[in-house]
């Protein structure tokens, strides 16, 4: 699934997220992200049955796990997320990169922060940014950073640039608390030479929720900020 900017497989194991800019290809006929796994994000105790999708619309879809422990997780695809999320309930996170494997994780310590945060480094030269709402924290081991106990909470990961990345973390670490799970959109046709395009989100948590546009969209944005709370 391409839900800008990242590419997501959700395979029965669980969810591979790749930043195909990262690999980008360009030719005179065709731009192309390739998809390599960058991390994988599911739980410590296995899955159990398939994977099943629990609803969606035009602008996103939710898939849901359950694991061996009676646990569940769900990701939460939406077109221009800055995070991939996933949320647990009763479900042990586990958050691993068998390709490119994690070569250096770093806790960050964050002002008004309820949870834990880090900087993971990968073998790609990639960082990442972890959050995790519950305050047990994960631990690193090996190629592997996963909780010690089932949370019941949500884990975002954002990539970040190459450059300045500990400023990038610091400037999306006030919106990891509230995250999209769907979208309505409307479209209409003021005038025979008018559309509007409005896409309300509705969000979960706490916060100013975060969403990214393309550069060339902003002159056309009105009123870039509205949200419904989820029932």
């Amino acid at each position: 699934v391409a839900v800008y900017p990242y590419g997501i497989k959700t395979l029965d194991v669980g969810i591979q997220v790749s930043y195909g800019a990262s690999r980008r290809i360009v030719s005179k006929t065709a731009i192309t992200d390739n998809f390599v796994a960058d991390l994988q994000l599911a739980a410590v105790h296995p899955n159990v049955g398939t994977r099943a999708v629990e609803k969606h619309d035009k602008f996103s879809v939710t898939m849901g796990y359950k694991t061996s422990t009676n646990g569940k997780y769900r990701i939460h695809m939406v077109k221009s997320s800055p995070f991939v999320t996933v949320v647990y309930e009763n479900a042990a996170p586990s958050i691993t990169s068998e390709l490119m494997h994690i070569t250096h994780v770093e806790a960050q310590q964050v002002k008004d922060s309820s949870g834990v945060q880090y900087i993971v480094t990968l073998g790609n030269f990639q960082r990442w940014l972890v959050y995790c709402s519950d305050p047990l924290g994960l631990v690193w081991s090996g190629n592997s950073l996963t909780s010690l106990a089932p949370i019941r909470g949500v884990v975002r990961v954002a990539i970040l640039p190459a450059q300045n990345f500990q400023a990038a973390f610091n400037s999306l670490m006030p919106y990891v608390k509230r995250y999209a799970t769907g979208a309505n959109v409307q479209l209409q046709y003021p005038s025979d030479r008018v559309a509007v395009l409005r896409v309300e989100y509705t969000t979960v948590g706490e916060g100013p929720l975060l969403m990214l546009y393309l550069p060339h969209h902003q002159a056309l944005l009105v009123e870039p900020n509205t949200f419904a709370e989820e029932n």
